[in-house]
Order: C-alpha cells, then sequence, then structure tokens
C-alpha cells in the first residue's frame, strides 16, 4: 500500500520532498509502526489524517493489527485528525452445513 500511496502523491506533487507550495505534504511512512514510534522521522502529534490498511485482514480480526492501529492514532494523529477507513462492519449469519453441502454435492 505504502509504494502506491507515494506513487499517487508523487504524480500529484503532493509528496513530501516535492511540495513546492509547502500547504500540503504527504509523508507515506513503510514501517512498522512500532518500529516508527521509537524515530525522529515523525513529529509526535503531527498527522491531520491516517490512513492504514492492516485493520482490514479477514473478518475484521484476522491480522489482528487493531492494537498498532491504536499506537500510531495515539502517538501521531492531531486532535480531531482523521482515520481512514474510520468505520467497519462485521456482518455474519449462521447456517446449517447440510444446507451448504447440498448445494455443491
Amino acid at each position: 500500500m505504502a509504494s502506491v500511496a507515494s506513487q499517487i502523491a508523487k504524480d500529484n506533487g503532493l509528496l513530501w520532498n516535492q511540495a513546492s507550495n509547502g500547504s500540503v505534504e504527504i509523508k507515506v511512512m513503510n514501517s512498522m509502526v512500532e518500529d516508527l514510534t521509537k524515530s525522529s522521522q515523525i513529529e509526535p502529534h503531527g498527522g491531520d489524517v491516517l490512513v492504514s490498511d492492516d485493520w482490514m485482514g479477514y473478518f475484521l480480526l484476522y491480522e489482528t493489527m487493531f492494537s498498532s492501529i491504536l499506537v500510531a492514532r495515539d502517538h501521531w494523529l492531531k486532535p480531531g485528525g482523521a482515520m481512514l477507513p474510520d468505520t467497519a462492519t462485521m456482518v455474519c449469519n449462521t447456517t446449517f452445513y447440510g444446507q451448504i453441502e447440498s448445494l455443491f454435492y
């Protein structure tokens, strides 16, 4: 995801080292959140928007990265900043295995 985001920002002249007018700055960090908290690459509470795909695993729980998202939010997101995605819906349904088996066999 970081490489795609970097290319989009670069193509639009918004990448942090290419921003000419200083009004828009996008930093794409391709690293583990826990490693970045020890780094000085990003100032604490300096981000307006936090974008991540880490917590979007199977059934929203498979990758169990939600704690990393919370670390990033608490460390870098400005008060009133946005997290994207900001909502998720978990839907489940019960079924009898015999019903499924009869459809396929």
